[in-house]
């Protein structure tokens, strides 16, 4: 699990306290470590500036290398990544099979190579051809000097939305939190299958195949995501109240206290409480 979010702003220099306030606000996400990158455009061009964080909790490589975000050779393509690709494998050899060296074990460093193999075609066509190949459950964030580009695989298990800033400025990110901390306003949810390119031009979007079906994290109700934050649309902390309420219903216990342990079983403690009508202690700090 990672968070990661990006500001993409078309008439001032982002501001990297609003980025260090979003790395705080989706540190629940992934607190072994931290990456950030500021692009702007060249002298003489439009005036955009782009902002990309990533917050990580590795389970395969927690080397240097892995950091992000990463980009291409050239460094034109800056990627925050966030999920699991299981056909990592094969497309790692297939690649290796074509020239391509890794520095790292992670499937993000994959979709930079699938990436920087059609960049000759121009980044948006790249960037469709390899999420057209990658299988598995994933939001990313893109940054290049012009332009912010948000994605969500097709079935949508791990939340994205979207935000502005005083109409000045985009933001893309993991959890509606990191959007409240540094006073954007939700605009809405990245869709399923989605992907979001903003530029000085403003937003559109491509879609990828449908699968037919939507299928979210459940987890992120139960532990991953912030209380505060608003997800699949609805509100984190009142789904685990309510799941709470649920479990107290299913099973009615002749119990002295309803005991949370913190902080995600806070909530969902204290709607068993409410429910059952036993009363709510905290034993463990």
């Amino acid at each position: 699990m990672c968070g990661i979010a990006g500001i993409a702003s078309f008439k001032n220099q982002v501001d990297r306290r609003r980025l260090e306030k979003m790395c705080g606000a989706i540190h629940h996400r992934g607190p072994d470590d931290q990456g950030m990158k500021v692009l702007s455009a060249k002298e003489g061009a439009r005036p955009t500036s782009v902002g990309l964080v990533h917050k990580r909790l590795s389970i395969i490589d927690l080397s240097s290398a892995g950091r992000q975000p990463l980009c291409n050779e050239d460094e034109t393509v800056w990627l925050t990544y966030n999920g699991e690709c299981y056909n990592f494998q094969p497309l790692c050899d297939s690649l290796q099979s074509f020239g391509h060296r890794f520095v790292s074990k992670t499937d993000s460093e994959v979709i930079v190579h699938l990436i920087a193999r059609q960049l000759a075609h121009g980044l948006e066509e790249a960037l469709i051809s390899a999420l057209s190949e990658i299988k598995g459950a994933y939001s990313l964030v893109l940054g290049t000097e012009d332009q912010i580009i948000g994605a969500r695989d097709p079935y949508g298990f791990r939340p994205m939305c979207l935000g502005v800033i005083d109409d000045n400025a985009y933001v893309i990110a993991s959890e509606t939190c990191a959007l409240d901390l540094i006073g954007a306003r939700y605009l809405r949810d990245v869709e399923p299958g989605e992907v979001v390119f903003i530029d000085g031009n403003g937003l559109r979007s491509r879609h990828l195949p449908n699968p037919g079906r939507t299928a979210f994290c459940i987890f992120e109700f139960i532990y991953f995501a912030r209380p505060d934050s608003n997800i699949f649309g609805q509100n984190v902390y009142m789904a685990r109240k309510r799941l709470g309420h649920e479990m107290s219903q299913e099973y009615q216990v002749g119990a002295d206290i309803v005991m949370p342990f913190p902080d995600s079983g806070n909530y969902a403690a204290l709607g068993f409480a409410e429910e059952s009508g036993i009363p709510l202690e905290m034993g463990v700090i």
